[in-house]
């Protein structure tokens, strides 16, 4: 079983729930396993205090997935990930 056949359920039913008429979902996928729930696109104005008009499904997975770790870097005007670099708490952006 390919994966497009093992979750095309899973983010069926996830993209069904969303309340923007193009419904879509996403997800990360790691080692031909889902490590994230679907998420589906939304539609909000904010997104950790950036403006924008809507939130695609893949963005959305990104989000939930990476949390805190993923910040939109105004100077750059992109999001960038921030790794924690060794056993430290100091974060280093890459």
């Amino acid at each position: 079983m390919n994966l497009l056949n093992k979750f095309y359920p899973v983010f069926l039913n996830s993209a069904l729930k969303s309340d923007i008429n193009y419904q879509l979902a996403a997800g990360v996928i790691s080692n031909k396993k889902l490590v994230t729930r679907p998420c589906c696109n939304t539609n909000r104005n904010y997104c950790r205090g950036t403006i924008c008009g809507s939130i695609h499904a893949e963005a959305n997975a990104l989000l939930n997935h990476y949390g805190k770790d993923l910040q939109f870097d105004t100077m750059k005007n992109r999001w960038c990930l921030l790794r924690t670099k060794g056993k430290g708490k100091e974060k280093q952006k890459g």
